[in-house]
């Protein structure tokens, strides 16, 4: 399941979207997101954890965690101007060594680090409630951990 709502979010966001916007390409990769984030934020506490030697925590409890965190960071972008600039010059930053490779690949300049466009739309909250599917998902992958 995470890596099909992976699937879906990348698909949606740079061929769907594209060829076929409209409203349905617009929430999709949203929902995509609330059911994605949560479980590799936990993966990536999993791992963490474990490449510390500290992998002993209540899993059921950090996918809570996760849940909200991806929620609540979710809203604030949606909602508040200053949350959705962080996102657009943070995930910017995170695409550009991609980008800088693909360039010099090409023969050209890596360019500079530059910002995504976001549209900031309250009626993308309608799939904050997906983020139920992380959780149904995480809890059927394994037991918690003490």
């Amino acid at each position: 399941m995470p890596l099909f709502a992976l699937a879906t979010l990348v698909v949606n966001d740079h061929v769907l979207k594209q060829r076929h916007p409209g409203w349905v390409t617009g929430k999709l990769s949203d929902v995509a997101g609330m059911v994605f984030f949560p479980l590799f934020l936990l993966a990536v506490i999993d791992m963490g954890g474990r490449l510390l030697g500290r992998a002993r925590f209540r899993r059921d409890r950090v996918l809570l965690m996760c849940a909200q965190a991806t929620a609540i960071v979710f809203c604030a972008v949606k909602t508040w101007a200053p949350a959705t600039e962080l996102y657009e010059w943070g995930l910017g930053l995170l695409q550009w060594p991609f980008r800088a490779l693909v360039a010099i690949l090409g023969g050209g300049s890596p360019g500079a680090v530059g910002r995504v466009a976001l549209v900031q739309d309250v009626t993308d909250l309608v799939a904050v409630p997906f983020v139920a599917l992380a959780l149904l998902v995480g809890v059927r992958r394994g037991p918690p951990r003490a």
